[in-house]
């Protein structure tokens, strides 16, 4: 296993190009979803100030990509896409209320795939206050969450959406300071407490708390009846990390390594832990801005 050298390995990632689509066609999805990715990519990549983004499942079987940038530049291209699909009056109330409660600079559209199906969700990329979390999305455990914020001065929070879908399933990052980096991460765990929830088994706390990173978010999934699914993602993971946290998760690193090479990137930008459910630990890789 590759040891850190205390650098921050994944500085200056380039922008993520067409080789994205390329790097799509690695991991095998049925052909009218690459086709569908396709098209949301052409749609959105070329917006200007667009940051593009992809996030891997390390099972292999779950892409997601998302872009986002000004409302301005990004509302128009957002509604002509969109008229491709017979959206039910909750996802399109939804985007509209948020849209009016937080009236926000920026948006953003993503697209996910699960071998043959995909789903189409939105998202602010500004940072909103924390009790959009719970007065607004309807977060169903806000005491517990509220807790843990204050009691770790924690007030905001970022990428606030939800899926188009009937079950309008919301999801958020919340970032987490602290210095030196170790701090914000032992304090990004306890939400998993605070939730009732379990820690990452104990190899991967060990791999995390050995490894070298610039910064920490939470990541919440949730319906207004359940927490759907828990994550801590770390910032410009170093090698050790990756391959570490991949080892124990069932990370198939040579699959992994032809996907970046596809994509001419360098490494991921970000690494994720998720809890789906109660005792289901999964790994999520994400490239771009």
């Amino acid at each position: 296993m590759p040891q850190s050298d205390g650098k921050n390995e994944n500085q200056g990632k380039k922008t993520l190009g067409y080789d994205e689509y390329i790097a799509l066609c690695t991991l095998g999805f049925e052909a009218p979803v690459e086709q569908e990715m396709l098209r949301w990519y052409q749609q959105f990549h070329q917006v200007p100030g667009a940051r593009v983004r992809v996030s891997l499942d390390g099972a292999m079987d779950r892409v997601t990509w998302s872009a986002g940038g000004k409302w301005e530049d990004f509302s128009e291209p957002m509604l002509h896409y969109l008229q491709s699909f017979p959206l039910g009056p909750e996802g399109v109330g939804l985007v509209n209320d948020a849209l009016d409660r937080f009236n926000p600079e920026g948006i953003g559209m993503s697209i996910a795939a699960v071998r043959d199906v995909f789903e189409l969700g939105w998202y602010i990329p500004d940072r909103l206050p924390l009790h959009g979390l719970t007065d607004w999305a309807g977060f169903p455990e806000p005491e517990m969450l509220k807790r843990w914020a204050d009691r770790y001065g924690i007030g905001q929070i970022e990428n606030l959406g939800a899926s188009f879908g009937s079950d309008q399933i919301r999801e958020c990052c919340i970032p987490v300071a602290g210095e030196p980096p170790q701090k914000s991460l032992e304090t990004g765990l306890l939400l998993f407490r605070y939730l009732g929830l379990p820690y990452p088994p104990d190899k991967i706390l060990s791999v995390l708390t050995n490894s070298q990173y610039s910064g920490v978010a939470a990541a919440l999934w949730f319906t207004p009846r359940q927490v759907i699914k828990v994550g801590i993602r770390l910032k410009d993971p170093d090698t050790y990390m990756v391959v570490g946290c991949g080892s124990e998760l069932g990370l198939d690193l040579d699959k992994i390594a032809l996907f970046e090479g596809v994509m001419s990137s360098s490494g991921a930008s970000e690494l994720e832990i998720e809890l789906l459910g109660a005792e289901e630990f999964k790994l999520v890789l994400h490239y771009g801005g």
